[in-house]
């Protein structure tokens, strides 16, 4: 882990409850979070989303406008146009 959340390629959504009891989805760099804070956070990667034949909308949209450079961070876009 490179620890400095520059490429975004390790984004990833997580839900959790808040501090009053309501759900709460949102994106992080997983690189930078550590371990002991992610007690009962529900944690989806891009592979989760969709992939080979069920691909999410926003995979969809990225892939039909070009919408990728050399596609390393790529998933990272994703995971933060996904929530």
């Amino acid at each position: 882990m490179c620890q400095e959340g520059g490429c975004g390629a390790c984004i990833v959504a997580v839900t959790t409850i808040d501090q009053f009891g309501n759900k709460r989805t949102f994106s992080v760099n997983s690189c930078l979070v550590s371990i002991t804070s992610c007690e009962g956070w529900e944690v989806t990667t891009v592979e989760g989303i969709g992939g080979r034949g069920r691909y999410h909308r926003v995979q969809k949209t990225l892939a039909e406008y070009n919408g990728s450079q050399c596609g390393y961070c790529s998933p990272g876009w994703v995971m933060s146009m996904y929530r």
